[in-house]
């Protein structure tokens, strides 16, 4: 007679491909993702070091990440069989929509006098475009606009847009009489 016997070999986890960090811009989704092997594996991600609360899959999604999140974020990866492991910690970056933090007010001048329209934004590298009454005004391209001599036809709502890698803002109309 011949005996049977049945090994079941556990395996202490292991990484096989490690997550990437990137940056996106805000209210955009985010999936990181981690590929492991081990037996009876279970996984819980962190961010800056504490544990992100329901996130135990091998894959981390966010669905529209908030700029209060970005961070270094890593995957503690348990099995059956020690040692625990983490993952390489990577930067998840998340870059705002532009702001506009400041603008002109309503103004009365006479003709012949001269206006400068100003608006101030909490972000760098943004595209300005300045309109009158909904209309882009040519050449009006920066956080200044300026009209040196008055005229009647000057008259108007005077607003701006700005324009970065994440998104638009308009800024509130000032009204030009």
């Amino acid at each position: 007679t011949s005996l049977v016997r049945t090994l079941e070999l556990q395996v202490a986890p292991s990484i096989h491909t490690q997550p990437v960090g990137f940056v996106v811009c805000e209210g955009e989704l985010i999936d990181i993702g981690v590929a492991a092997v081990g037996t009876d594996i279970s996984y819980q991600w962190r961010r800056n070091g504490g544990d992100i609360v329901g996130a135990t899959s091998y894959r981390l999604i966010i669905p529209r990440i908030s700029h209060m999140e970005a961070g270094w974020y890593h995957v503690q990866i348990r099995g059956l069989c020690q040692p625990w492991i983490l993952s390489d910690s990577v930067y998840i970056g998340v870059k705002r929509s532009p702001l506009i933090m400041r603008t002109s007010n309503d103004t009365t001048v006479w003709v012949g006098d001269s206006i400068n329209l100003s608006v101030l934004s909490d972000s760098a590298n943004v595209a300005y475009q300045w309109l009158k009454d909904g209309l882009a005004i040519t050449g009006a391209t920066s956080s200044n606009f300026e009209l040196d001599s008055v005229i009647e036809a000057d008259s108007g709502s005077y607003d701006v847009i700005i324009t970065g890698e994440c998104g638009a803002d308009t800024s509130r109309a000032a009204r030009i009489v």
